[in-house]
């Protein structure tokens, strides 16, 4: 739903509260517009994340999904 502002934030491991500004954000998309949030991050292996996102209308939800690749 294009009306519904939905954010995408990246934080390490570590991160165990919201909202996740309370986090070092390592990545983040906040597009006011449109239905698609996109990050880009260089991994490792061993690295470990939490994808956070945001229902920023606070009284309307909505669906969402995430794909994610590695390459």
């Amino acid at each position: 739903d294009g009306a519904v502002d939905l954010d995408l934030y990246l934080t390490d491991a570590n991160c165990s509260g919201y909202p996740p500004a309370d986090c070092a954000v390592l990545a983040k998309s906040v597009a006011e517009t449109g239905t698609r949030e996109e990050i880009t991050r260089r991994v490792k292996l061993g690295d470990r994340y939490i994808l956070w996102v945001d229902n920023l209308a606070r009284t309307t939800g909505s669906s969402y999904s995430i794909s994610g690749s590695v390459r």
